[in-house]
C-alpha cells in the first residue's frame, strides 16, 4: 500500500504545523488501529499491555524520495514532500528492534 510508511511522519508534520495535536496523532496511529483490528494489549503504554513503541525524531525534516520506500510498489504519493517525525527506533514487546541509521 503506497504511503503507509510515511503515514506517521505525515501526521506528525501536521501536528508540528498546528493542524492537530501530537496526542491526536497517538490516538489515531496507536489506539485506533489496535481497536479496529482487535489487537489485544496493543495501542497504549499502560500496565498489562505489550511494551510496543516507536521513537521518532521530531527535529529533523526530510524530503521523501520515491527511491527510499520500503513498500513493494516502489513509489509513494508523498514523494517530494518535506516531512518531520521520522520513525527512528521501533521497540517491540519492550525489545529494541531496528534502529534507522
Amino acid at each position: 500500500m503506497p504511503g503507509v510508511e510515511t503515514s506517521l511522519p505525515l501526521m506528525l508534520t501536521h501536528a508540528m504545523n498546528g493542524k492537530c495535536s501530537v496526542t491526536d496523532v497517538v490516538k489515531w496511529m496507536c489506539a485506533g488501529p489496535a481497536r479496529v483490528y482487535g489487537m489485544k494489549n496493543k495501542g497504549s503504554l499502560i500496565e498489562g499491555f505489550d511494551g510496543d513503541l516507536t521513537l521518532v525524531d521530531l527535529e529533523t525534516r526530510r524530503t521523501i524520495p520515491d527511491a527510499d520506500v520500503w513498500t513493494r510498489v516502489g513509489w509513494t504519493p508523498y514523494a517530494g514532500m518535506e516531512l518531520t517525525g521520522l520513525p527512528m527506533w521501533p521497540i517491540v514487546d519492550g525489545i529494541p528492534f531496528h534502529k534507522r541509521p
